[in-house]
C-alpha cells in the first residue's frame, strides 16, 4: 500500500515542480525586462579624432550615478581630468559636480573608467552629462 501511495505521489511532485519553474521562472523574467537596461544606452560623440562612449551604468534613483567613459584617440594625448572637466545636469535645474574617477590617470591615446556622480534629484525625468575637453560634448539620456 505504501509503495502504491509513494508511486502515486512521485509524478504529483514532478509535475507540481515543473509547473512552479516554468510560472515562477516565466514571472521573473518579465519583472526583468520591465526595468529599463541604460547599460546597453551608449552614447558616442567622435569629433576631431577624438571618440567618446559613454555609458550610464545600473541607474536606481537612490544610488550615485555611474558612467562608464571610454576615450580613444590616435593622435595627441588625453591629457585632461574628467573630475574637473564634467558636469551633470537634470531636468530639474540641479547641477551636480563629480565625486570620483576611478580609472587611469589622464594621457595616452586610451582612456577608460568609471565617472561617479552623487545621488540626484529623485524626481529629474532627464539628465546631461557635459564634458568639456578641446570641445564641448554633451550624451543625454531619459530616465523614465
Amino acid at each position: 500500500m505504501k509503495r502504491k501511495i509513494i508511486l502515486l505521489l512521485i509524478p504529483v511532485i514532478v509535475l507540481a515542480s515543473i509547473t512552479t519553474y516554468f510560472f515562477i521562472g516565466k514571472n521573473d523574467a518579465k519583472e526583468e525586462n520591465l526595468s529599463p537596461s541604460f547599460e546597453s544606452e551608449i552614447k558616442t560623440s567622435d569629433i576631431n579624432g577624438v571618440l567618446f562612449e559613454v555609458a550610464l551604468l545600473d541607474f536606481a534613483p537612490e544610488n550615485p550615478l555611474r558612467f562608464d567613459v571610454t576615450i580613444t584617440t590616435h593622435s595627441g594625448s588625453l591629457d585632461f581630468d574628467l573630475t574637473r572637466a564634467s558636469f551633470l545636469e537634470d531636468d530639474r535645474g540641479d547641477k551636480y559636480e563629480p565625486l570620483e574617477w576611478q580609472g587611469p590617470p589622464p594621457g595616452g591615446h586610451h582612456l577608460e573608467g568609471v565617472l561617479i556622480f552623487p545621488i540626484i534629484n529623485k524626481e529629474a525625468n532627464k539628465i546631461k552629462l557635459t564634458i568639456q575637453g578641446s570641445v564641448l560634448r554633451t550624451f543625454e539620456w531619459d530616465l523614465r
